[in-house]
């Protein structure tokens, strides 16, 4: 029978003491007062820092699980952030119409707004003309230039000229 003792069980538990044979420990009952021999319970309440109908459970504190919330929080939004660089990143990286368009918009005569001007000898008569953009697929810093009979003509007469 729960709360006593004895061969007869007629022996109420020890103070402190509670349940089937007196076998389970009271809780922290407010005061240092017994808790009730049958069930456990503090009549008179608990002492500070524990709580229940027994005196047992110790409440949590509520800064604990505002810490782990800020903490998962931070680190849940930087794995998410991690995550969106990697998607672009290979996306670019696998991506060969992007790839194209990178290559293309890098080079550098896309960028450059360069005219050449034409010089030719013609019946003694230096022309000059302002040729039209050229875009040359091959070369990025330089135009190959043709050397003609025209232009050792030139040469002849700048070097009568001087």
């Amino acid at each position: 029978m729960p709360g006593y003792q004895g061969s007869f069980c007629r022996q109420v538990c020890k103070e402190g003491f509670f349940g089937n044979e007196c076998s389970r420990s009271c809780g922290k009952c407010r005061n240092k007062q017994t808790c009730h021999h049958i069930n456990g319970s503090c009549l008179n309440g608990c002492d500070e820092g524990v709580q229940g109908w027994n005196c047992t459970t110790v409440p949590i504190t509520s800064e604990e699980p505002q810490t782990v919330a800020i903490i998962g929080g931070i680190v849940a939004v930087i794995v998410v952030i991690l995550i969106a660089v990697a998607v672009v990143f290979l996306y670019k990286r696998l991506n060969p119409r992007i790839r194209r368009q990178e290559t293309a918009g890098n080079k550098r005569t896309d960028s450059w707004n360069i005219r050449m001007k034409e010089k030719r000898i013609t019946d003694n008569k230096i022309i000059e003309q302002q040729r039209p953009d050229q875009k040359n697929e091959d070369s990025e810093y330089y135009t190959e230039l043709q050397v003609s009979n025209e232009a050792c003509q030139y040469e002849v007469l700048k070097n009568c000229l001087k």
